[in-house]
């Protein structure tokens, strides 16, 4: 059936051309059917009806402006051209599907004319499937692009938009105004010399950065571990009637500035004889101005925590320091000076709480406590309470600088406390001088607490674990609360050493 055949549209002016290759054709029985236009007006009036497969024309008919025309149209034709017409075969044949045959005096060319024709067809169609295929492929990338809740970006090498997707609706923007305009359109202006890539360079000019501290552009034209990723900017959000847009932040709703995260990357393009070259770049910007909003609650009920915390701490110091007080005024009342020496060592050992809290209200870090700090206080307190220094007797405190929770912290100044104190009170008789020690380092995975005195020792039938004294039982009980061991260290005057689980942070 001619329905079946492929259409040949044989436009030159030679008509024994013609009727030589209806010969062939109808010889061979290839399965062509041919039409002969006698005017440009035929060609134009067969061709609108869309049944022509291929075109055979050549440079005389209409005085080749014919084959011109088919070379700005992709549309498949065989070109029969003499060996005077090779100057311009070359800027006609240009397309894959279409080709050329040099005629021969003998018309020879014809009988390879049919399969010449076959194959432009064939390349045609392939054509016509590929670019059907690649059309399907980006409506495919368009339509996801389009459907992701981020703004999809492309800029050219100057930072003009070429291409942006409707996420960039949410900011109060139409894709199609913004094509053609700046980047720095969608920043607030003090963002712009921040991120932008002409403003920026130029402070780089003649250093090494590396990629680890090259600028995070938002009209990013590097590729690699170079590439902008993680850009935080403030974005301009148009203003509608009434105001800026309104933007929910959890339980409230205000005017509040857009914020956007932008990851970006240049792209290139081949250039024709000019191998590739970086034409601009593509990026993604990402709403994050629901999680900036929420960083700051956060940060707001975090201030206001530490704020209450530390008040509370205030508020527990005075209190212990009240406490303190009355017991040094008591103190003075009493007549027995073993008594009295009980509420000297009530007082330091509330003191020494107090100093906790002292500490944790004036410290940048509430939860935990500057030991090196704190126990040089508590052991000078110590001193100043029992008048040490005009006795003699000299301080040393070797620290490592640590930080405890009051957990640690609390029960490891009360064992300073009552060492220090019994020290104070029993190694030193008749008022001679000598030295004590306080030392707190750490091992592996655990802290030792090491507290000396050079005086006159302990009694020599002292046992620690069968001492029924309320300071010794005070002692055993904070070792226990640390989940540590004590031991008596045999050297001159007495030696204490404690150790307890630690891991640091």
């Amino acid at each position: 059936m001619e329905s079946q055949k492929i259409v040949v549209l044989f436009a030159t002016t030679d008509r024994e051309e013609f009727l030589a290759f209806q010969s062939i054709v109808t010889t061979q029985r290839y399965p062509f059917a041919l039409r002969y236009p006698g005017s440009l007006a035929e060609v134009d009036s067969l061709l609108q009806t869309g049944l022509v497969d291929v075109v055979v024309t050549d440079l005389t008919f209409q005085n080749g402006s014919f084959a011109d025309w088919l070379f700005l149209w992709p549309f498949p034709f065989v070109l029969l051209a003499d060996y005077s017409d090779r100057e311009r075969i070359e800027d006609i044949i240009k397309d894959m599907s279409c080709g050329f045959l040099i005629r021969e005096p003998e018309k020879k060319h014809l009988e390879v004319l049919p399969i010449l024709l076959k194959k432009v067809v064939r390349d045609h169609e392939a054509r016509k499937r590929q670019s059907l295929e690649l059309q399907v492929r980006e409506q495919q990338y368009l339509d996801l692009v389009q459907a992701l809740p981020d703004v999809v970006y492309a800029v050219d090498e100057n930072g003009y938009f070429t291409f942006i997707n409707d996420a960039i609706r949410e900011f109060g923007y139409e894709p199609v105004e913004l094509i053609g305009k700046h980047f720095s359109v969608l920043l607030e202006p003090e963002e712009v010399p921040r991120v932008s890539r002409s403003i920026v360079l130029k402070q780089y000019e003649g250093k090494v950065t590396g990629p680890t501290k090259a600028p995070k552009l938002f009209d990013e034209r590097r590729r690699g571990p170079r590439k902008t990723v993680g850009l935080e900017v403030k974005l301009r959000v148009k203003k509608k009637e009434g105001g800026m847009i309104p933007i929910e932040e959890g339980q409230r709703i205000g005017m509040i500035t857009s914020y956007g995260q932008v990851d970006a990357a240049g792209f290139f393009q081949q250039q024709e004889g000019k191998g590739v070259k970086l034409k601009g770049s593509v990026g993604i910007i990402h709403d994050i101005t629901q999680r900036k909003v929420d960083q700051e609650l956060l940060q707001e009920a975090l201030k206001e925590k530490n704020l209450l915390l530390k008040e509370i701490h205030h508020r527990v110091k005075n209190n212990l320091q009240i406490i303190s007080s009355l017991l040094n005024l008591q103190r003075r009342y009493i007549k027995d000076p073993e008594d009295a020496k009980l509420f000297l060592d009530s007082q330091m050992q509330v003191r020494s709480m107090a100093l906790v809290h002292e500490h944790l209200y004036q410290s940048d870090r509430i939860s935990r406590i500057d030991m090196q700090s704190y126990l040089r206080t508590l052991c000078e307190n110590l001193f100043e309470a029992y008048g040490a220094y005009s006795l003699g007797v000299c301080l040393d405190v070797q620290v490592e600088e640590l930080a405890f929770e009051i957990s640690i912290a609390t029960p490891l100044g009360l064992l300073v406390n009552e060492l220090v104190s019994n020290s104070l009170k029993y190694a030193f008789p008749e008022q001679r001088g000598g030295n004590i020690s306080v030392q707190l380092y750490t091992t592996l995975d655990s802290c030792a607490l090491v507290v000396t005195d050079d005086g006159v020792g302990l009694p020599q039938d002292f046992q620690l674990d069968r001492s029924d004294t309320l300071g010794y039982q005070l002692i055993v009980a904070l070792v226990e609360q640390l989940e540590g061991t004590l031991e008596v260290l045999p050297q001159k005057g007495t030696a204490y050493r404690i150790c307890f689980p630690y891991r640091s942070r």
